[in-house]
């Protein structure tokens, strides 16, 4: 009952769907995400439903516990406490960056950039954290701007900026 149907994982998030069923939130927002039309189907019985999640804390508080416990033996619960672990370190960064710390704006640039912590690799948001810590001077994301510049990576190719972010970075070391 704590495996998520659709990643078959022991949930991390887990939330009932309105189809009443528990997932693992990162398991069926990517079902969702591979829905078309209004309604998605129930990954479980096909019938179609809505896109409401709701948290359920319970669940989560049990397999937490239960992990704690070694109810689930060594592989699920280490698997399932690293990735507990990775979500904190993204919270955290994300916290700092959010709060103005220029090196944590450059490291969310480095986590969807490089599909660290468990995050998938997602080129607009990489750039978009790069280009804040670019434009508040630090030089290794003026660098990593440059490139997303040349390379159109998560932004429109434009060389000329391209190459003054570059020449930003290089200039600043």
């Amino acid at each position: 009952e704590f495996t998520c149907p659709i990643t078959n994982e022991l949930m991390r998030d887990p939330v009932t769907a309105e189809d009443g069923r528990l997932y693992d939130r990162a398991g069926i927002m990517k079902w969702f995400a591979a829905q078309t039309g209004p309604q998605a189907k129930s990954p479980m019985t096909g019938n179609a439903m809505g896109f409401r999640l709701l948290n359920n804390v319970q669940v989560r508080n049990t397999i937490t516990k239960m992990v704690e416990a070694g109810a689930f033996g060594p592989n699920k619960a280490k698997e399932w406490k690293d990735d507990r672990r990775d979500e904190e370190t993204i919270a955290d960064l994300y916290k700092k960056a959010e709060d103005g710390d220029v090196t944590a704006m450059c490291g969310m640039g480095y986590v969807y950039r490089d599909a660290m912590y468990g995050c998938e690799t997602d080129a607009h948001k990489a750039f978009a954290w790069f280009k804040l810590a670019a434009d508040r001077g630090n030089c290794t994301a003026s660098t990593a701007v440059g490139i997303f510049y040349l390379n159109a990576q998560g932004v429109e190719l434009n060389r000329s900026k391209g190459i003054m972010y570059l020449s930003q970075g290089a200039a600043g070391g």
